[in-house]
């Protein structure tokens, strides 16, 4: 499990809410859900204005900055399921990366690519099926978002054949390993629901923040693999759950927060702690 932190906690509890306004006394029963501090709530809350990321209301509460974020939309885009896709064509989506790039430059590139399901080609190039909803011009601006490395260069192509022989891309995904997932995290939401009513208000509140942001980190970093590589309608279920799930909790958010404006419920979806060991490393063909 992703440790929860006074940064990402409040980020991800404010991001979730978008232009819902918390008060500091709220936020910092969240954090107290998860054994954080008050002094560190109120330290963090005063460092993330300075920075910028948070604004304060003029009823002294809390809110996200308003302004376009393309990796919470990004994000946000696990809710439209399957539309996300289209029917892949056999070719595959290349991205080679400048002629000069620093090591860490391509460590950031490499996590950035691995999270739109992209995996690593001979340490040359990263590849994944060209079956993607997301026109190329928003898939480089996501890039470039989450590793700050610019000038990368695109191709599709049929195949690819190295040392007198064809790769075998499909093998840079573990499908057995990526259905077991979804199996587990679908299961565990259908348990969860059927528990809540035993659990007490806070500690139900809390589960949703960690069950329920696992299961939206599986399907934000899903590398959303074609039907002939993977059993899609497990995806398609784990994504249903996911949103029964969440409607499940929304009226419980808007009862603790004493508001009618509470959009979704929130999650912990610390961004930063997306990298790749959050689901299987990836595999070097």
């Amino acid at each position: 499990m992703i440790e929860v932190n006074a940064k990402s906690l409040l980020l991800d509890v404010l991001r979730s809410t978008n232009s819902t306004a918390w008060p500091a006394k709220k936020l910092i029963e969240v954090a107290d859900m998860f054994s954080i501090k008050e002094s560190a709530v109120r330290v963090t809350l005063s460092r993330l204005v300075s920075r910028g990321l948070i604004e304060t209301s003029e009823h002294g509460s809390y809110l996200m900055k308003r302004s376009y974020d393309p990796v919470r939309t990004w994000i946000d885009s696990w809710k439209k399921g399957e539309d996300r896709i289209n029917d892949w064509n056999g070719y595959w989506l290349c991205i080679c990366p400048p002629a000069k790039i620093r090591k860490k430059d391509r460590l950031k590139l490499d996590k950035a690519a691995y999270r739109l399901g992209f995996r690593a080609v001979q340490d040359r190039m990263w590849a994944r099926p060209d079956n993607l909803t997301m026109p190329l011009e928003r898939m480089n601006e996501l890039l470039e978002a989450m590793s700050g490395v610019s000038n990368l260069v695109y191709a599709t192509v049929v195949k690819l054949h190295a040392d007198d022989q064809d790769l075998m891309l499909e093998r840079l995904w573990n499908r057995s390993d990526l259905e077991k997932e979804y199996r587990q995290c679908a299961k565990r939401l259908k348990r969860c629901m059927l528990q809540k009513k035993n659990l007490h208000r806070l500690a139900a509140l809390k589960e949703s923040i960690v069950v329920g942001g696992q299961a939206i980190r599986l399907l934000a970093l899903d590398p959303l693999l074609p039907g002939c590589m993977i059993d899609k309608n497990l995806r398609i279920e784990l994504n249903t759950t996911t949103r029964n799930y969440n409607d499940m909790y929304h009226e419980s958010w808007k009862v603790f927060l004493d508001s009618e404006s509470i959009e979704r419920v929130p999650i912990n979806l610390n961004i930063e702690a997306m990298s790749s060991h959050s689901l299987d490393a990836p595999n070097n063909l």
